[in-house]
């Protein structure tokens, strides 16, 4: 871990810990004995250890085990009243969460409000609450497979899975101290498990057992996830935010879900004030559970308090000693007292987390959703998906979205996240070996290329696409980084050229000359202004040049005008140059600051939207200095309707025009100039 990350510890603050022995920052183990661990903590003073703030993080911790207990005991009543009707149960969670914590997200002002949020975040709060949906609904079905010593001793795989994702998506380092206190905890699991064996305690079903403990393994790897998000989620983002969205995907998801599993479930219920009631318990318990949660992970850890939960079976059976009659079993208390020896060892000895710098917050929190969900969600739900539908996911795109940026874009996001390095590979691919490469993904897929001839011809040119895009990169970077040089006559016959075009009534009296300002160069010798983009911004001036240059010359004229109110078609024969007369900005100059912009979305990506639609195989620079044709137009389009006279608004306007084709290119059926054509360029969706 980088020495100059800033640390900040989940339990017990660093001023808090006995200060004879600062905290390490090596990863546990190391040959390091559970004895060395144990004795380290044994070197806190007691009153280091339980500190207000640790008491405080256990009687919280119980608190939510009793909301849990709660909503555990209104279930066992329901359903020996018949009811069986979970996705129901959660519903009416979700709705209060949406009633309250959603409905004031909506009323919030500037970027914290619901439809800011949901601008830039829907997907990843509606994979959160995909996951918690679905991650209560299995454990709540293995019930109907599985014996309750199974659910009790699978579910606590929550930990271990938490860990493990704790560790590389929010970079959380352990000590051996907390391995051994899990291990305490898993223990004390053990003795409960042994006091229901002892005591004869109703085992539950058993109709498949394989199948009702495959649920229980998936449910608690979808607890897993759902509380590393949370703990992301509120730790750097807000808990009303975290709320207002799972009240919002939450309420969505398990409405389809409850309409399409238990309409029927719903209608047999026998309405009366206790059925009522049961439920009303059960929603006021889930949702005290669910408002209470957040407050409590972002003082500890998802970890700690998954830790804490361990106690809520206890509780459910303590209740059941009264209200059902279970058996009481000494072991119940010895397996209280181990899990609460086992929680307060994790707590004693803090874990620790690098602090995100704030400035890069916003790409680390894409970057954790986007891993995240990719490594764990996403690859068992494509397998899943083909074994139901028999295709596998580049047949589902290539027959099921239209050519173009949408299904390319699709192609290409698919290739580079398959586990198999033949398909990442495949993005890198010569154009040469296009179609070989073709043939081996085919052949990998297991797919017959004569009953799919279609697909074959789908996934070529969309793979011409990919790799033209990068080879076009490769190809406009090569221009940019060759300088401009006087001694090469190819780069002084194009500059020669580019002063014939934009001037043919009017010869140059030297090759260094005041009269390059009137074309919109700074000074006597163009070379000077190339330094920036290279030998790019003068190909492209020369492009818009020779290639649309009626429009060339008009944006060359109105630059030199004091004021313009109007944009008109003019011939070359009246282009008047009106000497003393102050520029309103520079031609050449600007040409090369949007060859800048131009290069800038072309590195960056956004390019690929525009090109993918306009480009029928691969891009070439053509379709690049076409773009930027279209970028120089737009620039003049809203200088003159701003009607700026100072160039010191440059920077605005571009700034202005980037934010503009950004968002459009946002659009993956948006095309900028489809059709190139002079004066008519515009933004067509296609």
């Amino acid at each position: 871990m980088n020495a100059e990350e800033t640390l900040t510890y989940a339990g017990i603050p660093q001023k808090e810990m006995d200060g004879s022995e600062p905290a390490e920052s090596s990863d546990c183990g190391h040959g390091k004995s559970c004895w060395t661990a144990c004795a380290r903590l044994r070197n806190y003073k007691l009153k280091g250890i339980f500190t207000w703030r640790l008491l405080k993080t256990i009687a919280m911790g119980q608190a939510l085990s009793m909301l849990i207990c709660g909503t555990a005991v209104s279930c066992q009543y329901l359903a020996e009243a018949g009811v069986e009707t979970p996705m129901l149960q959660s519903f009416l969670n979700y709705i209060l969460l949406l009633l309250t914590y959603t409905a004031s997200l909506s009323l919030r002002k500037g970027d914290g409000n619901i439809l800011q949020i949901l601008k830039t975040k829907w997907w990843r709060y509606l994979l959160m609450g995909l996951t918690d949906v679905e991650a209560n609904y299995t454990v709540v079905k293995a019930y109907q497979f599985t014996t309750l010593t199974s659910i009790q001793l699978l579910d606590c795989f929550v930990i271990p899975v938490l860990m493990v994702l704790s560790w590389f998506f929010l970079k959380t380092r352990y000590r051996l101290v907390h391995f051994v206190a899990v291990a305490v905890c898993l223990l004390g699991v053990g003795a409960m498990v042994g006091a229901d064996l002892l005591a004869g305690r109703d085992q539950g079903s058993t109709s498949d057992v394989l199948l009702g403990d495959g649920l229980v393994l998936v449910s608690a790897a979808l607890y897993a996830v759902s509380n590393v998000c949370q703990e992301y989620t509120v730790k750097n983002l807000s808990r009303g935010e975290f709320l207002g969205m799972m009240g919002l995907f939450g309420t969505l998801i398990s409405g389809v879900q409850l309409a399409i599993l238990e309409t029927s479930a719903v209608a047999a219920i026998k309405w009366n004030w206790k059925i009522i009631v049961l439920f009303a318990a059960y929603a006021f318990c889930m949702y005290a559970l669910y408002s209470f949660m957040p407050l409590v992970v972002k003082m500890t850890s998802a970890t700690a308090v998954n830790l804490s939960l361990l106690t809520a079976d206890l509780f459910s059976l303590f209740c059941g000693i009264f209200l059902f009659y279970f058996v009481f079993s000494g072991l119940y208390i010895v397996s209280f007292v181990v899990i609460t020896v086992g929680f307060v060892m994790f707590n004693a000895v803090p874990t620790y987390t690098p602090v995100p710098e704030s400035d890069s917050a916003g790409e680390e929190d894409d970057e954790f959703f986007v891993f995240l969900y990719c490594k764990c969600l996403w690859r068992g739900l494509k397998f899943v998906i083909r074994k139901v539908t028999g295709w596998c996911e580049l047949q589902r795109i290539c027959y099921n979205i239209k050519p173009g940026a949408r299904r390319t874009l699709k192609i290409e996001s698919s290739l580079r996240y398959s586990k198999n390095e033949l398909c990442q590979s495949a993005l890198s691919a010569h154009p040469d070996r296009v179609e070989k490469t073709i043939d081996n993904i085919m052949t990998l897929k297991k797919i017959n290329a004569d009953t799919n001839p279609q697909l074959g011809i789908s996934l070529q040119a969309s793979l011409f696409q990919i790799v033209g895009y990068r080879s076009l990169v490769a190809e406009v970077e090569t221009l940019r980084r060759e300088p401009y040089d006087f001694e090469n006559p190819d780069h002084e016959e194009m500059l020669m050229k580019l002063w014939k075009t934009l001037r043919p009534d009017s010869s140059l009296t030297g090759r260094i000359s005041k009269q390059w300002c009137e074309i919109g160069f700074q000074g006597n010798d163009p070379k000077t202004d190339f330094r920036g983009m290279g030998l790019l911004g003068l190909r492209n001036l020369l492009y818009f040049a020779e290639h649309d240059k009626a429009t060339a010359l008009q944006v060359l004229y109105d630059s030199l005008q004091p004021k313009h109110r109007s944009w008109h078609g003019l011939c070359t024969t009246h282009l008047v140059l009106l000497a003393g007369v102050a520029q309103k900005y520079s031609f050449a100059i600007v040409g090369i600051n949007i060859t800048d912009l131009a290069y800038s979305l072309l590195v960056s990506g956004a390019l690929k939207t525009h090109l993918y639609n306009v480009a029928p195989e691969m891009p070439s620079l053509s379709h690049f200095q076409q773009t930027f044709c279209y970028l120089m137009q737009e620039f003049h389009r809203f200088w003159i309707e701003d009607d700026l006279c100072d160039i010191m608004e440059f920077n605005r306007v571009r700034s202005k025009l980037h934010r503009r084709v950004l968002r459009q290119l946002k659009n993956p059926d948006m095309a900028l100039c489809p059709h190139f054509a002079a004066s008519d360029l515009h933004l067509v969706n296609l």
